[in-house]
């Protein structure tokens, strides 16, 4: 017997004294499958759309598993999927890769971050009388990374000083805007 370890075509003869016989085998090497995973944005507030992108090479098809999303396993041939997490939480997605010829099958994961999504709420009309000064308060759920007042709809004039400041003091009236993000 032989150990085959590349491609070709190998040939046996046997024989005796009298005659022989010679014969061929064709070997198709393949080599096994793997696969690589990549999120372009692995992060965002709920509800949030993720788009998973499986780079395999010798694979006939793929396994897309969406662990704690509540989805069962997806086989496809797709090298792309795109999965909506409507929970807050943390997630993670596994592709599995196989192939008819060979029994091995790779596999590989990516996290998802699923944050709470951001909500504002502020007060309903006030009134400012003779210019006092009046404190707007925001309140904001969720983990915004930056909050942002402004008098323009645009918010081409920031208000608040940065990112922790929730609150303006104002004395004049007009419309004031937020922005949390």
């Amino acid at each position: 017997s032989i150990v085959v370890t590349t491609s070709g075509t190998y040939f046996i003869q046997v024989g005796n004294a009298f005659c022989s016989k010679v014969d061929t085998v064709i070997v198709n090497y393949s080599p096994p499958p793997s696969v690589g995973v990549s999120i372009p944005s692995n992060t965002g507030c709920a509800p949030f759309t993720a788009t998973i992108n499986a780079s395999p090479s010798n694979a006939d098809s793929l396994v897309w598993t969406f662990d704690s999303a509540g989805s069962s396993a997806t086989t496809s041939s797709t090298t792309s999927q795109t999965f909506t997490f409507n929970t807050p939480g943390n997630y993670t997605v596994t592709v599995a890769a196989t192939n008819e010829i060979c029994p091995n099958s790779a596999t590989s994961s990516a996290s998802i971050v699923v944050l709470q999504p951001i909500q504002v709420s502020t007060l309903t009309p006030i009134y400012i009388c003779n210019n006092d000064p009046y404190t707007l308060v925001a309140n904001i759920s969720g983990t915004p990374t930056n909050v942002i007042w402004s008098d323009q709809s645009d918010f081409s004039n920031q208000l608040n000083s940065g990112p922790g400041d929730y609150d303006i003091v104002v004395s004049t009236s007009g419309t004031y805007y937020i922005q949390a993000l």
